[in-house]
């Protein structure tokens, strides 16, 4: 792989330089388009105004149960350390609330137009592969 001009056959700087890139790119793209870093502006201010308005038909508590249990016991966990095992154990007990933050969400969003979701919903792992 070539890095600043320069072969590298190592993959540990190669890892490095992959994660450089990835944790680079949003500063980096703020900086070339004059994004204020103050935090006088959000990213809102730089998208023009959608002439359309989202809309979506309720979840279903059944329906949320039913990809609860198919959760697959083998997977990661996600971003708040809850195995797929914890979420089918307790699946029966929470559906009604998981279903009901979901339907608040997306109901909120349809009148006032403007979302609320909760935080942890927004972040990602991202993994990049070769």
């Amino acid at each position: 792989m070539e890095i600043e001009d320069r072969l590298v056959t190592d993959s540990s700087e190669i890892d490095d330089a992959f994660n450089d890139h990835f944790a680079t790119t949003g500063s980096k793209l703020a900086d070339k388009i004059g994004l204020s870093s103050d935090g006088n502006l959000s990213f809102c201010d730089y998208l023009p105004a959608a002439d359309s308005v989202f809309s979506s038909d309720p979840v279903y508590h059944k329906r949320v149960l039913e990809l609860m249990l198919e959760l697959s016991d083998k997977k990661v966990t996600g971003l708040d350390g809850v195995s797929g095992t914890v979420i089918k154990l307790s699946a029966h007990y929470i559906v009604m609330q998981i279903s009901n933050i979901f339907n608040c969400s997306i109901q909120y969003f349809s009148i006032v137009q403007y979302s609320i979701f909760p935080d942890e919903w927004k972040s990602a792992r991202v993994t990049p592969v070769f």
